[in-house]
């Protein structure tokens, strides 16, 4: 097996200097990359310089990108360190995917993942987000992870070199400096080795949600039905596991839903609906039923030829067509995916235009094989549609109203029969 080959993020600082020298030592450094964020002025510079000097003299190929990070957090509203993180593992991503390196690696070391879980647990993050540093991932790897910082900066006196101090370290304003400086001197009171148990919990973590995230994928195959658009939840069968709203809003959460919404939705009303914006969630019978949001629909009419035409609608497809009564014979009349109707019963001027749209309060018709004039809201409540279909329905209309609830019945008065000369099919192709 080849050995792997890392780009190393190099800041300059003791800790990414060690990791560089280490992974020499060891042959699996491929390059170095350094960001300037511009945040220290001339400090920033020398930094800059401190890098580049040390990878001549080692003989690195270094990669440098400059940031105006200030500018950036501006534009998005995102915080001086948010924003640094984003922006210098987007870069690492690129040069990872760009010049085939193994992964990234980091210089993070044993404080580092101490002071990683208090910030996390104050923010009040899940298992997830406490077990962020504890984690193996194929991107991004560690090596200095169990290293004091102690022992990463003996290692580089060791090899002769030396490294930057970020004069901003010891600002307490800076979270993470507060945890470093404050917070985990006051705990070393209680256990003067905090940052090796707190580094080692977080393994300990990370190996738990490996365990949460087993038995979901176990639950997801039992409870969830997919859909081409969603999925579906078996609610009875949720509500009488462990942690229900847990479950769910890990199932949730990356559609886009709060935790406010994710326990909220455990005790929705039957057609309930919650807007978590692209995705829409509803209960639907016992089940809740989480979907993308209808696309956009714009009202689309034409007029009648002897040309084949095709509606492009979200989902598929409407295939317009003339046929022969041969023709209809053959077909599965039964498909709800299909509607033959008599095109002289259509209603309007001639030439007839007919208009694909959404379904609108208030629409009413009378479905083929039925009696009565019928809301299509509560045809469609008839026929176990959820909230969510009834968002997505479309109606194909005539100047009188509706003549097909595509994917479901056409309207009795233009039903064909015996006597008709002019068939027209409308045939609904999911994509």
């Amino acid at each position: 097996m080849p050995s792997p080959c890392y780009l190393v993020a190099l800041s300059g600082g003791a800790d990414s200097v060690a990791l560089l020298l280490y992974l020499l030592e060891r042959g699996e450094a491929g390059a170095a990359a350094h960001m300037n964020f511009r945040l220290r002025g001339e400090e920033s510079d020398r930094d800059e310089a401190f890098v580049r000097d040390l990878c001549e003299r080692r003989g690195v190929r270094l990669f440098v990108k400059t940031v105006d990070t200030l500018t950036v957090c501006r534009e998005t509203g995102e915080g001086v360190e948010e924003a640094a993180r984003r922006l210098r593992y987007a870069w690492f991503a690129e040069l990872c995917a760009a010049e085939g390196f193994t992964a990234v690696a980091v210089g993070h070391h044993l404080e580092d993942r101490a002071e990683t879980l208090l910030l996390n647990l104050v923010r009040g993050a899940g298992l997830r987000g406490l077990s962020a540093m504890g984690e193996e991932r194929s991107d991004v790897v560690r090596p200095l992870i169990d290293w004091s910082r102690k022992a990463v900066e003996a290692f580089v006196g060791q090899h002769g070199e030396s490294y930057v101090t970020d004069s901003t370290n010891a600002d307490t304003a800076y979270r993470r400096n507060y945890v470093r400086h404050v917070l985990l001197p006051a705990l070393a009171v209680l256990n003067p080795a905090v940052d090796r148990t707190l580094s080692d919990t977080t393994v300990r973590l990370a190996q738990a949600q490996q365990l949460v995230t087993y038995a979901l994928e176990h639950l997801w195959r039992e409870m969830v039905t997919p859909l081409a658009d969603g999925f579906r939840i078996d609610l009875a069968r949720l509500l009488a596991s462990p942690a229900p709203q847990t479950i769910l809003h890990e199932w949730l959460a990356p559609k886009g839903f709060t935790p406010r919404e994710t326990a909220e939705a455990l005790s929705l009303r039957r057609g309930g609906l919650i807007d978590g914006g692209d995705w829409l969630l509803t209960r639907a019978g016992g089940l809740l039923e989480v979907r993308r949001r209808p696309e956009a629909f714009a009202p689309y009419s034409f007029t009648l030829d002897f040309e084949q035409r095709t509606l492009h609608v979200s989902g598929g497809q409407i295939l317009c067509a003339w046929a022969s009564p041969d023709r209809v014979a053959g077909m599965e009349l039964r498909n709800p995916n299909l509607c033959v109707i008599d095109a002289d019963r259509l209603e309007g001027a001639r030439p007839i235009t007919l208009t694909l749209r959404r379904t609108m309060d208030g629409d009413r018709f009378v479905p083929y094989g039925m009696r009565g004039s019928r809301l299509v809201s509560d045809y469609l409540t008839d026929r176990h549609r959820s909230r969510i279909d009834k968002l997505a329905a479309l109606v194909l209309t005539d100047a009188e109203g509706i003549i097909w609830l595509v994917g479901e019945r056409p309207a009795a008065r233009v039903a064909f029969s015996p006597s008709t000369r002019r068939y027209l099919t409308f045939t609904f192709i999911p994509s």
